[in-house]
């Protein structure tokens, strides 16, 4: 499976958004599994920028390693809003990064008829106070377009945040 070309210019925008603004991101990934940051690690200069990521695949990933506790995740759901907010925000806390982004979603295929495939939070936290979630809902995507189509969303949401903060 190949990465799109304009993907990865998303990235390398980023990138650059973030070397020009003295910025680091740290990536925090269910659903897509590292795919973004293995995409903005294909970027030179990356690793100027991109300060750390996490897979947490698991509700007890996501409990151990960024310490979300089991309740919200049982209240809310691994996907949800919340979630992916706590996700964005116990991330960058535990890091020295100035932005933080996750992911979470159902990238199917399921035979769970509760889960929506294709429905994916994107989080944003610069601090515990100011945090922003967007919810997508890609549909008739196989598993592989739902997770490319996630992190071509987080890339745009990313370059959106940058600017936001110059």
């Amino acid at each position: 499976m190949m990465i799109k070309n304009e993907v990865l210019e998303k990235a390398k925008i980023c990138v650059t958004g973030l070397i020009d603004n003295n910025l680091k991101v740290i990536i925090t990934e269910s659903c897509t599994a590292g795919l973004m940051s293995f995409v903005i690690s294909c970027i030179p200069g990356a690793s100027k920028v991109l300060s750390c990521s996490f897979v947490v695949y698991s509700n007890y990933a996501k409990s151990k390693i960024l310490g979300i506790n089991m309740d919200m995740i049982d209240k809310y759901g691994a996907v949800s809003p919340e979630v992916s907010l706590l996700m964005a925000t116990c991330a960058l806390k535990a890091s020295e990064a100035d932005i933080s982004i996750s992911i979470t979603g159902f990238a199917g295929p399921s035979n769970n008829i509760c889960e929506k495939v294709g429905l994916v939070y994107i989080g944003y936290a610069i601090s515990e106070l100011e945090s922003e979630y967007k919810k997508c809902y890609f549909q008739n995507m196989n598993r592989y377009e739902i997770q490319m189509s996630s992190v071509d969303f987080a890339l745009d949401f990313l370059l959106y945040k940058i600017r936001q903060l110059k």
